[in-house]
């Protein structure tokens, strides 16, 4: 033994190696029962002359070691040999780091084979190198198959791959490069790309990179498109059906409501005249129906639009309280309402919905109220700027707690026999439901079955400019309103349907009207460039010529003496009266009419007054007209 080698034996094994110390004896603990076989094996070889290399591992305190052995014979220049040279080196952390490369490049390996994506190596030229064993599952070949394939063999379209190859060749990668490939069997297939150039030494000398299949995710969105389409087309048709069958129900409606009115003008019986209030009552009860059935279709399709303007709120609470409290007090119940001090004045919301939301939640209250008392209260919401709370209490029968989430479904009432008993669609809290959301609030109820019942709403408002309040407050100064006509309009009116003509001609000369009848917008034309009117009421719909193209023509040949062409329709959609408007025509009045829209229109055009008010009113009368949007 040499020192080092003496040394390293003594340290290691303590074991010194003096004279007559045998190795394959004294040392025979340290090995395994299979390395010391192969060490005697190796030993045995060594002193046949044959030189040995071999590694075996030790075992010391339970760890293993690895030893890396050389035996050489070492020959006499007799050319025999007594004796073998042996050297051992200790590659302990040499072999750990092997293994764990091993275990690194196997789990590596595992993981490129799971892997659905194909990932690919090429060569500058395009050569396949190498594949993952995915490029079976997505291009149905094998690993083997492909080697050496051109990677063109895969592309559908050339174009698409002359594009990538051009890109990664200047920006040195490509992201999310979508294109479309080719199978083994020939079906294509979408695929998604990303590459990069592969350098060594600082000189390209491939690309690699990893390709997708999102066939699936293409369908998928090819077919969410088509369903968007579809989708967009229905509402496209529910539109159309809507306006159609509002203009279809409101038609006839117009000549009962009209006729109604008449005939409760004229000289009858108590018997009849009660008969007529019926008739009256049913016939604004159908049209409330058929204005919840038509804003509900409206909501769903996204066609109802907020109209926020500056209001004073005392105003509109005074309203809902005047419209309700004959019925209120019909039923011997008192209705009073009460406003904070701390809520505002004047805000900037939708009047029009805000007065919807509150009708309905009033009206259901006195409706299943028999005794005591509705209140109204309107609050500020504490901690939350610009945030109104409304709450309609009632003394009625209250909602069982098991039925009060059905209150806001379409067409839904808590009892379906209350229905029978009081009336309604059910439609009212619905609406009511979509509205509090589209002005930034909520809605709900808090009741006890046989005590009564707090409906309540929040909504967002804004704060209105100084002279937006000023305008407001010089608006709602008490003005004299004379209620007959001091003079005598003379009146063109045009319409296609009997029906409506008699009631239309009725109305206006309740009012001390003279009349003329057109019965299409010919007849219309000529009669208005041979005669004098202060006003010319027009139906829109008209076969032969529609209202609009009518009234075209008429203004074309009367200029600035022609006079205000009001449409009188049926129309009554989401932009029907500002369509109409931009069309050419002064104003707009929607079916079923009432004698009260000739009366406002009528006294301010009297004489004395400025002309401009008829398409200021009429754009007015846009806002506040319930029946119309």
């Amino acid at each position: 033994f040499n020192r080092n080698y003496a040394s390293e034996l003594s340290t290691f094994f303590g074991v010194r190696p003096n004279p007559g110390f045998r190795i394959n004896q004294n040392m025979k603990f340290f090995w395994t029962d299979e390395n010391y076989q192969i060490w005697m094996e190796k030993y045995r070889l060594a002193f046949e002359g044959k030189p040995q290399h071999f590694i075996v591992h030790l075992i010391k305190d339970g760890e293993m070691y690895w030893r890396e052995i050389h035996l050489n014979p070492v020959f006499l220049e007799s050319g025999h040999f007594d004796e073998v040279s042996g050297i051992s080196q200790d590659i302990t952390e040499k072999r750990k780091k092997e293994e764990a490369l091993i275990e690194s490049e196997e789990k590596f390996r595992r993981i490129f084979e799971s892997i659905l994506d194909v990932y690919y190596r090429t060569d500058m030229k395009g050569f396949i190198q190498h594949m993952s064993p995915s490029v079976y599952e997505t291009f149905g070949y094998t690993k083997e198959e492909v080697q050496g394939m051109h990677g063109s063999a895969f592309y559908h379209y050339p174009d698409d791959r002359e594009l990538l190859l051009a890109t990664v060749l200047k920006n040195g990668k490509v992201r999310n490069f979508e294109t479309s490939m080719v199978r083994k069997e020939g079906t294509v297939i979408q695929t998604m790309m990303n590459s990069r150039l592969i350098y060594e030494n600082g000189k390209a000398i491939g690309i690699e990179g990893v390709a997708k299949d999102i066939t699936e995710l293409k369908e998928t969105q090819a077919a969410l498109i088509k369903a968007k389409e579809q989708a967009e087309n229905l509402l496209k048709v529910k539109s159309q059906f809507l306006a159609n069958m509002s203009h279809e129900l409101r038609t006839p409606m117009n000549g009962i409501i009209g006729m109604i009115e008449l005939l409760g003008q004229t000289d009858m019986p108590e018997e009849q005249q009660d008969y007529i209030e019926t008739l009256r009552k049913s016939s604004e009860a159908l049209l409330i129906i058929l204005n919840d059935i038509l804003d509900l279709s409206k909501i769903q399709a996204g066609k109802l639009d907020l109209n926020k303007t500056t209001m004073e709120l005392g105003l509109t609470i005074e309203k809902i309280h005047s419209l309700f409290l004959n019925r209120a007090f019909q039923k011997g119940l008192d209705f009073t309402y009460e406003i904070s001090p701390e809520v505002p004045e004047f805000i900037k919301t939708d009047e029009i919905r805000l007065l919807q939301i509150l009708s309905n939640l009033v009206s259901n209250s006195i409706k299943f109220t028999n005794s005591g008392q509705v209140l109204l209260k309107v609050s500020t919401e504490k901690g939350v700027r610009n945030k109104l709370k409304f709450e309609v209490i009632d003394s009625g029968i209250g909602i069982q707690a098991d039925s009060q989430h059905l209150l806001f479904n379409n067409f839904s009432q808590v009892d379906t026999s209350s229905s029978k008993t009081f009336g309604g669609t059910g439609l009212g809290l619905a609406i009511s439901l979509q509205l509090t959301k589209m002005l930034g609030g909520d809605i709900g109820v808090d009741s006890e079955y046989g005590k009564g019942s707090n409906f309540w709403f929040t909504i967002r408002y804004e704060n209105p400019e100084e002279d937006e309040i000023k305008l407001i407050k010089s608006r709602n100064e008490p003005k004299k309103i004379t209620k007959a006509l001091t003079w005598q309009p003379v009146v063109l009116l045009v319409d296609d349907n009997q029906i409506n003509q008699k009631v239309g001609a009725g109305l206006l000369e309740k009012l001390g009207c003279k009349v003329d009848i057109a019965d299409n917008g010919f007849q219309a034309i000529e009669m208005a460039l041979s005669g004098t009117y202060n006003f010319i009421f027009m139906d829109i719909q008209m076969p032969g010529m529609d209202g609009i193209e009518a009234t075209n023509n008429i203004k074309s040949h009367l200029g600035k003496n022609c006079p205000p062409i009001i449409a009188m329709t049926a129309y009554s959609m989401k932009n029907d009266a500002a369509r109409f408007i931009s069309q050419g025509l002064d104003g707009y009045v929607s079916k079923p009419v009432k004698q009260s829209d000739f009366l406002e229109i009528f006294q301010k055009r009297a004489p004395g007054n400025d002309t401009s008010q008829v398409n200021n009113s009429s754009r007015n009368q846009l806002q506040s007209n319930t029946i119309i949007d």
